[in-house]
């Protein structure tokens, strides 16, 4: 290779300059870093994805555990003094499992932190018969244990029923001007399926054991006969006498307004026909003890507990849940094909009789 010119600096004498490198001459210039392979690359990007996934599956699974430990929380109706405490339990729509359960933990959590006084804030047409007597043994319960604590009840646009069945167990009750009550009575209904059978050409065939004479009562696959209705009945009228003692048991003795009043037994059960009551109507009937609205139960429970400053009013609610595949579908639910159980268990469960404390108007 030839040499190559040099050149020497103006104002430096004796300086020379660095030989320049050829062009194409890659011997001086630094290693470039090997490219990384593709299982790599796909680590890089693949482990940050992991981790984050991780992350969000333990935030939503302590979020779940943190709710099924929980249960009701108390939020802020109207502030006051936190010592002086009233506690709303709202009992609204239909009385099922769902709801005895509600108030069961709400009751449970206030035996941590004693309140002064609790309203029933109730707005329901009743439910059925299970739940409303377990809702009412709870609330009895709970005020035999603390009898100090008022139980006052504030009902709605409706109150009837076995919401009334519930309300019982209060020491007063404060209904809204336009609401309907009472409702006392029970009712069964369910549907039988000859009739259906015979149209699709299926012929339904029960066979019971020798000795289960009665096991074939209220089969829902044949005509009812009178003894099976007559059955039904009996079942309704235990389920009536019971109604009709608690809500004697709740009335025969309100002490309310300076006043002491109430009702025979003999009285709630000429009430207890079924009928739906106004405010009015109710408040003569000695079945409710004034006419008002929620301030108004909110004062009587105030005085009640000998509350002498503003109390802070709070109100229960159920804690919200989070559904996974909601989350990763959204809030459009999966609608797919019945199978042959389901289509057997929805007809068992239509066919079934249901006990209801229910009130029969909207």
């Amino acid at each position: 290779m030839a040499d190559l010119p040099t050149s020497t600096p103006p104002g430096l004498p004796g300086a020379v300059l660095p030989p320049m490198t050829p062009p194409g001459d890659s011997s001086s210039e630094p290693a470039r870093p090997k490219r990384q392979g593709l299982t790599s690359r796909l680590l890089d990007k693949l482990i940050p994805s992991v981790l984050l996934l991780s992350l969000v599956l333990n935030l939503y699974l302590g979020f779940i555990l943190y709710s099924q430990t929980q249960g009701p929380r108390e939020s802020t109706y109207a502030e006051g003094d936190a010592r002086q405490r009233i506690v709303i339990l709202p009992i609204k729509g239909l009385v099922d499992e769902a709801m005895y359960q509600f108030m069961r933990q709400a009751l449970q959590r206030l035996e941590k932190e004693l309140p002064k006084a609790i309203i029933l804030r109730v707005d329901s047409g009743g439910g059925y018969v299970g739940p409303s007597d377990r809702i009412w043994n709870e609330l009895s319960q709970f005020k035999k244990e603390h009898p100090d604590i008022p139980i006052i009840a504030s009902f709605a646009s409706t109150a009837a029923s076995g919401a009334y069945y519930i309300a019982a167990a209060s020491d007063v009750i404060v209904m809204e001007p336009t609401g309907l009550t009472g409702s006392i009575g029970v009712i069964a209904q369910a549907f039988t399926m000859s009739g259906l059978m015979s149209k699709i050409g299926v012929t339904p065939e029960t066979i019971t054991s020798t000795d289960s004479v009665d096991k074939d009562e209220l089969n829902p696959f044949r005509d009812w006969t009178d003894g099976d209705r007559q059955l039904l009945t009996g079942i309704l009228n235990n389920a009536y006498e019971k109604f009709v003692d608690v809500v004697y048991a709740g009335r025969k003795q309100i002490d309310h307004g300076g006043q002491s009043y109430g009702l025979t037994r003999e009285e709630v059960a000429g009430l207890a026909t079924g009928a739906v009551f106004t405010a009015a109507e109710a408040k003569q009937n000695k079945l409710v003890d004034e006419i008002g609205y929620l301030r108004k139960a909110i004062e009587i429970a105030t005085e009640r507990a000998q509350i002498a400053t503003d109390p802070r009013v709070s109100i229960m609610k159920a804690s919200r849940g989070l559904s996974l595949s909601g989350m990763l579908r959204g809030s459009v639910p999966e609608i797919s094909s019945p199978t042959s159980q389901q289509l057997r268990s929805w007809l068992m469960e239509l066919s079934t009789p249901e006990l209801l404390y229910r009130v029969s108007v909207p």
